[in-house]
């Protein structure tokens, strides 16, 4: 008698979560997804697990942000032999940026071009960061559009890594005019 009921409770355990799983299709059905949030600015992608501490590597990251709060200042660049550490400095300066500056920057955006860039790519990461939904499908088109929302921006940062040979930042929609003065661009390359 003692399995009959235990077998009757689990029936009506799996009759309640089909009537439930039902429910849940219906009503995701009904609702529009992509109005209901907003990615968070801030996210902790930037985290730095390869960073090593030292009192080296401190001063001149320090010296690198007070560079970034120069006003007069839009572009650094980085450069050294591959393996050296770039990537892993520029990390660590994005994370100061957004956690221990936060007056510099609202948000930024770490993009890495190698050997072949693929600016499609590129461009869709800058996008992505700045809730910017690419409409136009021509490269060139994209960079408008790209350009133009950054006009938008007054506090952004966008980190251009691994730059291997020359790269002109106007093709992926990274030109800062007279107006787009709160947005910075750094730069790491193995080449001066």
């Amino acid at each position: 008698m003692g399995s009959i009921s235990w077998l009757a409770s689990w029936y009506k355990l799996g009759r309640k979560a089909q009537e439930m799983g039902e429910t849940v299709v219906k009503l995701k059905g009904k609702i529009d997804f992509d109005h209901i949030s907003f990615s968070p600015r801030l996210q902790s992608h930037f985290e730095n697990k390869d960073y090593l501490r030292s009192v080296t590597r401190e001063k001149f990251v320090d010296e690198i942000m007070e560079e970034l709060g120069d006003t007069n200042i839009r572009t650094i660049g980085l450069h050294g032999m591959p393996g050296v550490g770039k990537t892993t400095l520029v990390k660590e300066i994005a994370r100061k940026a957004l956690k221990e500056y936060p007056r510099l920057f609202n948000d930024l955006v770490i993009v890495t071009i190698s050997q072949t860039p693929d600016l499609e790519n590129i461009q869709q990461r800058i996008a992505e960061r700045l809730d910017l939904e690419l409409k136009k499908k021509m490269i060139s088109e994209r960079a408008l559009e790209i350009r133009h929302r950054l006009k938008d921006e007054n506090k952004f940062l966008i980190v251009v890594d691994d730059v291997w040979s020359e790269l002109k930042l106007e093709d992926v929609g990274i030109a800062f005019e007279n107006d787009q003065k709160g947005c910075k661009i750094l730069i790491t390359s193995r080449f001066v």
